[in-house]
């Protein structure tokens, strides 16, 4: 799974870095299942995410202050989650488990069809 990250209003420490490519990293245990047949080319992932953090402002500490947003491509859809939390850890942990559902509904979608097609 290849993952791009941004920040936004905020510097991308490598403490960060590693703790988001160890969170959505973790998804690519999902991603032989979500795989194409096909390969792409020149052994290139066909899964990608794209994770962008920042702070939603740069001087008010009230309420949600931290934004975290994932979105992963996979054949044929494209999966996204967003949180705000106070704790920047926190909203990517939340994004993470966000995103583990849409992947684990895209999964039995997947495997019904397969079942669907392969029972007929």
């Amino acid at each position: 799974m290849r993952i791009s990250i941004k920040a936004t209003n905020l510097k991308l420490t490598p403490d960060i870095t590693t703790f988001i490519k160890k969170k959505i990293g973790a998804l690519e245990r999902f991603s032989r299942v979500i795989k194409e047949d096909k390969p792409q080319g020149r052994g290139r992932s066909r899964v990608e995410a794209w994770v962008e953090i920042g702070k939603e402002t740069r001087h008010h500490r009230k309420g949600p202050y931290f934004r975290a947003e994932c979105q992963i491509k996979v054949p044929k859809r494209s999966l996204r989650a967003v949180a705000e939390e106070e704790d920047l850890r926190m909203a990517i942990r939340q994004v993470k488990e966000a995103i583990e559902k849409q992947i684990k509904k895209y999964k039995e979608q997947i495997m019904a069809k397969r079942k669907k097609i392969t029972s007929s």
